[in-house]
Parts: structure tokens; sequence; C-alpha cells
């Protein structure tokens, strides 16, 4: 995409193919923005197709509010600013390494201030309302969008939040890693915006959002502007969270490109037919128009009822860099919109100005439309400067690429600051960088923990070169052919081919070290049809309190347990249907491109593919002599002596648990004849779980995965609490306490609540605040903050199975009378008989599951009562005090789990007995 220069004529740019992505505002404060063969009137009325944009001038500061009705109404911008940190690497470090950068530099950059540059480059009023921290990125902001015609009277600075701003780590390969500090773009705003700024947003021509500024805030000036009659355009850029409907309501146009297109509706994009069915969607929630950005094909303006207006891209010869284009070509619409042009005069506008085309001193040179990102020392004309007759030589964007020669777009400068120097632009304007894509916002540690460790890929081309991804994808095809999953044929008339792309996983254990590279090729199934394509789809899995059952018995009985992985698992599923899928990115077969696969068996990414794969495993359980559970469709029990085998699965992850180790080694070895196995030996990790072998039982717990939590949200560094909810704290969900942020808190409680699977101490405290998912106040998110801190303080609890325990399954159950503020409900329904009886029908069916694997007779359901020191339900009705939570934490049997180096040990000595042939006692 383009990158947008004050120095650049504004009528010479387009946005050429590619993907839409952010920009830094490429401008130097200290140079003349009198914008070239433009300031004259003549000038204008040759090469400016709308002669009535005014272009004689920058946007002078006028107050909106007061103009002159002869003052056209101004273009607001409420959105970002960010200050974006370049450095040049040839590699990502190690985890505790200290690399050197080639180069670094600072720039102002940011959606919102990109395209409040374009309404200024445009010489249309233009007035931006954002934020920045009181800091040198601020000014470095603040002088750039002053210096670009932009009206800067509503950007506000704000004393304890820093700038917002970025560290683009560029490397040779052409990868870029990103650190996001969301900073005044996220936290400098008030829950109310200021009575100035939605006044200024009721007196403007039209308002552009985007989603890098809290979505309070958004709605805000979206409802501001809705009231004054004020057409409001959202870019949906930025931010991957969905969009909240009560934004939607107040939108007049929605500006995606087609992959935010695809993610806001979930719907593929990929033709011009389904960009129409998921615009529809949009128009279901609300929105009347929507403006998509189309890369390589050009744009579209979809408005409800109506035929698209559809406008094709501008081709250039030749594209130097497409950073900024999505920005710039929102913003040149809504000027054309606001200056009452045609919508479909609007789109062709749009385009236009996103092109940078020959001067007129340039009629003599060869054509050459696209963006220059040379510096001015390298403007030279064709007779000194050699070997660069290929380049444009307008008087473009006055920065170097940084990654001119990753891409052959021009040299890389010399001689830039390194990371550690100040990196003043006013020093180096020849040394400052374009802009790279931002891929929404993360917590810096959490970014660090990626940029610290291996990547992985997106696409093929961006694996494919990279030894141990391309190793991946050749096991991958040899695994399928080996299977013979399919074979290359004719596509018969009336069938259409799936796609396939690659998926890239770096696997891991439980602290985190890699394991292995992971290359999966997979169908779009997205676009199957019931009926055609595919019949039935469910299959089964193990649940969760199915895992603990088997590892609760298996510890009772002092069995061991062991973990068997499916290499390349939905490709042993046979089809029933006749299906056929194109040949996969990098290994098309050469002289039978127009060929495509039929599939024998199922391929990942088919709808059906999960259910042929369980069809395929059950006829081979059963083949060997076991029976399925009929209470747990997902457990497979075989009775050869007086204790049976055991058989728990999740897709491609077998738990097998036994009294003979002599079965489960036999075990292991037929179904390595059947299909391609990873024995893990002795299991350890699972779904997230991170199970201990003792002699004296099994211990679970989720360490790693709480730790994990706690760097997503921020809270790995805050001090630990010994109780996860203030004793009486009750909470309702109108407290006048202000808006909290929906993604953020709903994935939070989603992270919670696997934990709590591992962590009953947790139950009642994530329960609780899972109420509140729907509208979450500030005040429920510092309660789930307060959960986070005693988290924090206990990671390393868990649950501990004891060998020769019980054999008696018991249970207890409890309620609290009206807790709940909005309704009067208590914890488990309005009684404690509603509470009894669904603590009943749990136990009905684990009896009958424990019957089922054990042989066993089923027991009649006894119900007694217990006092209340003794009733373990009482931490999962209501919030204890500390000494009382303590005390009843220990009674549910959550223990600290020991010193993994000890536990390491053990671990390696019961291998070695299972080695030996001998059976843990």
């Amino acid at each position: 995409m383009a990158s947008i220069s004050p120095a650049t004529p504004w009528h010479a740019r387009s946005r050429a193919t590619g993907s839409h992505r952010q920009s830094i505002i490429n401008h130097n404060p200290t140079t003349n923005l009198s914008i070239p063969n433009l300031t004259t009137q003549s000038s204008r009325n040759k090469s400016n197709q709308f002669p009535s944009f005014t272009l004689n001038s920058a946007a002078k500061s006028i107050d909106p509010t007061t103009a002159k009705s002869t003052t056209p109404p101004p273009l607001v911008v409420v959105g970002s600013a960010n200050a974006d940190i370049y450095v040049e690497i040839d590699r990502l470090p190690k985890e505790g390494e200290t690399i050197s950068a080639t180069t670094g530099q600072t720039l102002a950059g940011g959606k919102g201030a990109n395209q409040a540059v374009c309404g200024g480059m445009l010489s249309y009023p233009t007035y931006f309302v954002g934020r920045v921290g009181k800091d040198a990125h601020g000014k470095l902001i603040t002088d750039a969008l002053e210096g670009g015609g932009v009206v800067i009277d509503y950007l506000d600075e704000v004393s304890d939040v820093p700038t917002g701003h970025a560290v683009v780590m560029l490397q040779s390969d052409g990868q870029n890693s990103i650190i996001i500090i969301g900073g005044a773009n996220m936290c400098g705003w008030n829950d109310h915006l200021d009575d100035d700024d939605l006044e200024v947003v009721k007196s403007a021509g039209i308002v552009l959002l985007q989603r890098e500024i809290p979505d309070s805030i958004n709605i805000q000036v979206a409802k501001a502007a809705r009231s004054a009659g004020v057409p409001v355009i959202l870019d949906a850029g930025g931010m991957d969270a969905p969009v909240p409907v009560e934004l939607l309501k107040h939108v007049d146009i929605l500006s995606p490109n087609e992959s935010e297109l695809a993610r806001f509706t979930g719907m593929p994009t990929e033709s011009f037919e389904q960009i129409s069915l998921a615009v529809a969607k949009c128009h279901k929630l609300g929105v009347k128009e929507v403006l998509v950005k189309l890369g390589g094909r050009g744009s579209a303006l979809f408005t409800e009822g109506k035929e698209p207006i559809k406008q094709g891209i501008i081709e250039a010869e030749k594209v130097l860099d497409t950073t900024g284009a999505g920005d710039t070509f929102t913003a040149a619409y809504a000027v054309a919109f606001v200056e009452g042009k045609p919508k479909a005069e609007c789109l062709r506008f749009a385009e236009e100005f996103t092109i940078l085309a020959p001067t007129k001193h340039q009629a003599t040179e060869p054509e050459t439309r696209g963006l220059d990102f040379r510096s001015p020392g390298q403007h030279q004309s064709p007779n000194t400067h050699e070997g660069t007759s290929n380049e444009s030589t307008s008087p473009g964007s006055t920065f170097s690429s940084p990654r001119s020669t990753i891409n052959e777009r021009g040299p890389m400068l010399q001689g830039s600051p390194l990371i550690f120097n100040s990196s003043d632009p006013h020093e180096s304007e020849d040394k400052t960088y374009d802009h790279t894509p931002l891929q929404g916002w993360k917590r810096l540690d959490d970014v660090y923990e990626l940029l610290l460790s291996e990547g992985e890929p997106t696409d093929f081309k961006s694996a494919t070169g990279k030894k141990e991804w391309d190793q991946a994808m050749s096991s991958e095809i040899n695994s399928i052919e080996r299977n013979q999953t399919w074979r290359l044929t004719e596509l018969p008339k009336g069938q259409r081919p799936i796609g396939l792309k690659w998926i890239f996983k770096v696997k891991r254990d439980a602290q985190r070290r890699v394991v292995r590279h992971k290359a999966r090729l997979v169908a779009k199934g997205y676009i199957q049809k019931h009926g055609i394509d595919y019949e039935e789809v469910f299959a089964p899995v193990a649940r969760m309190e199915t895992v603990r059952l088997i590892l609760a018995l298996a510890a009772q009985k002092g069995w061991s347990a062991h973990h068997l992985d499916v290499k390349t698992t939905f490709l042993h599923g046979d089809l029933k249907e006749e299906v056929f899928v194109t040949q996969p990115e990098g290994f098309v077969k050469a002289g039978k491109e127009h060929l495509v696969y039929k599939l024998s068996k199922a391929l990942y990414g088919l709808k059906q593919a999960p259910r042929a794969w369980n069809m395929k495993l059950d006829g081979v359980l059963k083949e060997y002599g076991f029976k399925r559970c009929k209470l747990e469709q997902a457990v497979y029990i075989k009775h050869t002596h007086k204790e049976p085998l055991i058989v728990g699965i999740y897709v491609d992850d077998l738990i097998i648990t036994g009294s003979s180790l002599e079965e489960i080694n036999q075990f292991k070895a037929q179904m390595e004849k059947k299909f391609e196995m990873s024995d893990l030996g002795l299991l350890s990790y699972y779904l997230g779980l991170e199970v201990k072998q003792k002699g004296d039982g099994i211990l679970i717990s989720q360490k790693g995965y709480a730790e994990k939590i706690l760097l997503q949200s921020g809270m790995a560094q805050c001090n630990p609490s010994k109780y996860p909810m203030e004793a009486g704290l009750k909470l309702s969900k109108e407290d006048g306490s202000g808006e909290a942020n929906e993604t953020e808190y709903r994935s939070v409680i989603g992270c919670l609540r696997y934990l709590t699977h591992t962590r009953p101490d947790l139950m009642y405290s994530v329960g609780y605040m899972s109420r509140y998912m729907q509208s979450p106040k500030a005040s429920h998110m510092q309660a789930v903050k307060h959960i986070l801190r005693y988290i924090r303080g206990t990671t390393d609890l868990g649950i501990k199975y004891n060998r020769n325990g019980s054999t008696s399954l018991v249970g207890y159950s409890d309620s609290s009378f009206s807790v709940d503020l909005d309704d009067g409900k208590g914890t488990s329904g309005i009684a404690e008989f509603m509470a009894a009886t669904s603590a009943a029908c749990q136990a009905i069916w684990l009896r009958g599951l424990l019957a089922e694997i054990t042989g066993r007779d089923e027991e009649q359901i006894k119900v007694e009562h217990v006092s209340g020191e003794q009733q373990k339900a009482d931490i999962l009705t209501k919030p204890l005090p500390r000494l009382k939570f303590a005390e009843m934490r220990d009674l549910l049997g959550v223990i600290k789990v020991e010193d993994s180096e000890a536990l390491k040990k053990e671990q390696e000595f019961k291998i070695g007995r299972e080695i030996d042939g001998s059976i843990l006692k």
C-alpha cells in the first residue's frame, strides 16, 4: 500500500495490488509543504479531475463550530497515532540472546493519523481527535500531523500514559515481527469524551473511525455523529476482535478489505459472489453501506437494496511499495463523499488518489507508476545515476523503504543510527522507514514470548525456503501419499475442486520448549455443501471429566498411564463422498498443472474428516476386541483378565491405562501396524494438563497454562493474593462503574474456565464472573484481576489422586440463597433441592461409567447430611474469608505440586523400571 508524504502530488496516487496494511506518516516537519505543480489554478485545472477540491494551501485551524457557511464542513478523524520504532536485523534473537541491529529509526504513524494526513494533503479542512503522551514520541506525532495540514486542536496530551508505539523488527528474509504498546491510544481516554470533542464531531461533514482505539470511544463518537446527522465511516482494520453491535448500529459505511470482511463475518471472500454474501450478512447487522477494498481487484461499494458499484484497479507498471493504501483509499473516499460527488465518482477518485503517476516534468521519462521511496540524495538525473533507469524519478516520498534490499525497491541507506541511538527524525530525514502491518493490539509480555522463540509462518510464501518448514511440508506430502489419500485425475464435468492451504504450527511441551515443526495441508472445507460434499459430521471426544476419571482410577489401582499420538490422523479416514481438491502450493506436478486430486481418504479441513477418522478408529479398536462405552463414546475397554485395558480418545491423542504393561505394549504394537504413531511413553502432558505419575499417586496441574494466562492478560508481574475473591463480595450487572473491554474480558474468562479443570478452588469465582460477559463493567474487570492475582501466587497448585484411595464415589452438594443482586437467585438455582438434583444427575452418570469400565455392579446412591465444617462444596457456593478458604481448599484435595527437578528424576526412575518390564507398585 502506498505510503503518504505531503511532498507527493495528491492526484498521482494509486492503490497497487497487494494486501491493505497500515502506514506511517512519512513526513518531515521542516519540509516545505506546498504541493509541486498544484499551487496555481492553471496547474490544478490540468491535473485535477475534481476541480471543486481546494488545493491552494494547507487547511487552517478554524473553529468548525463557529465557521462561516462558506467554509466546507471538516473531515474529522477520531483514531490512533503511533510512534513506530524500526530496526533491521538479520534474524530474531534466541532466548536470552542479545544481538545488534543494522539500523534503527523512529517515525510517526497510526491508522487515524494516516487518514488525517490524507485529508490535509488534499487541503481539505481536517481535524484529528486523538491522544498522545507528554513525551518525545508525542511531539514527533504532533509535528507530523501539523506539518501535514491537519488541525490538532483536539489532539490531547496525557501525562500518565506514554504515546502508543510499536517496535517493528525487519528481518533480512522479509519477515516482520512487531511489539505493540497501545499506550495513549488505548488507555489515554476518559470514560466519557469531553464536550469539545463531541461538539467537533457533531459539526463535521463526515467522521472517520478505526479500531485502534477503545470501542467505547468509537461508540460515543458514532452516537454523537448520528444525533447530528453526520455520516460515519468505520475502517474495519486494526483489531481482530469482533465489532460491537452497538457500534455497527451507528455506522453509515463499514470499510473493510476482503480479509477483514472474512474475519468479521466468518464467511469466505475469495470470489465476488462470496464477498456479496458476506456483505449481505453485514446488512443484516444494520450496516447500510459497505465499502470493500479488494486489493488487486479494485474496490466495490455495496448499498443495501441496490446493485453494487464496482471500480477496477488502476494498474501500475511497477509497484515500489504498497504501504498505507487502505488508509489512503478510505480517507480519499471520505473527502470526495463530503464534497457531494456521486458514489461511483468517489470510488474512482479514491483509486486515482492512491496512485503516483508521472508529473509534468516527467513527460519525457519512461512511465513507471508506483511509489518512489528513495531519499532526496538518491533522486539523481538519468545521466548521473547509472543502473537505475528503471526507477521512477518522480518527487515522491522523501524516505527510503527499510526493505528495499529485500523486495528490490532500491538500495538500502547506509549509516542509519543504531537502535540505542536517539533516532531524531529532524536529524535523520533521509533514513526513515515506511510502515509495516499491525495485526491488532497485543500485550508486550505476550509478544516478547513470541519474539524470543521461533515464529509460525502465516502462508506458504513465508515458509518456503526455510529448512525446518520445507522438511515439515515434505513430510506431510509423504504421509498423504503413503496413506494413498488421493490420486491425480481429470476434473469431471459438473464438479468443482476444493482449494488447499498450508497451516504451520510449532509444537511445544509444557515448558514451552519446541518439540517439532508441523506443517498441515488443509482443505478449504467452508465451500462444501451438505448432501453433496458431505453428510454426517459428528465425532465424539472424551470430556475432561472422563480424562480425570481415568487418571483417578489409574492412580487408585497403581496403574501407569501412557500416551499415543496418531500422525496425520484425518488422512486415515475413508471417504464415502466424491471429493476433488486442487494441487497444493509448492507440490504442483510439472506438465500436469490442469489436473486435480480425487480423495479416497479424508484431509484436514473437510467437514466430514473428524467423523471419517472416528469411524476408522472405531472399527480398528473393535477389531482388536475393544468395546465402546455406552455412557462415554470416546472411551473403549477390553476385558482380558480381571482388570480392564482402558483407552480414552481425544481426536488423535490416546490415553492407555491398565494393570498389565505387557497388554499396553501389545496394544501399542497393534496400533503401529494400522497407523503411523508416536509413542510418547508415560503420560506427562495432555490437552494442557501436566501429569506427574508418582509411586503414591498421580498429580495433575496446569502451571504452564496458568502462566500463559498471566502473560496474555499483562498480569505476569502483579502482586499475588491469598484468595480469589473478597469475602461477601456481591456485584450487579449495572453499577455505574463504566464499560470494560468486552473482548478482553471474555477472553480472560474463557481461559480461566479451562483452568478450572485442575483448579476447583477457582470454580466459584470464575463461574460468578462469567455472569457478566454480555456487558462487563469496570468493577467486574477489577474482580477478574483479583482472580488473576490469586493465580499469580498459586500457579503450582494442582490435584492429587492417591494410590489405594477409597473405591467409593463420593460427591458433595451445597447452595447459597439470594447471592445474586440482579435476580436474587442462589449459585445453584433457588434451593438446595435443585443443587442436590443436579449433583445426583452427575453422580448417576459417573456411577454408570465406572461400572462399565471396572465391571463392578452399580450401587444405590445415598444422600446424607454433613456438617458445615466438612461440607467440601461450601467453597463452590460463595466467596470465603482467607483462612476458611485455605481450609476448604485443602479439603478439596488441591495441593502444591512438588519441585519439578525432583519430579523429573522420579519420572526417569519410573521409565527405567518400565523398560525393565516391571510394573509400578
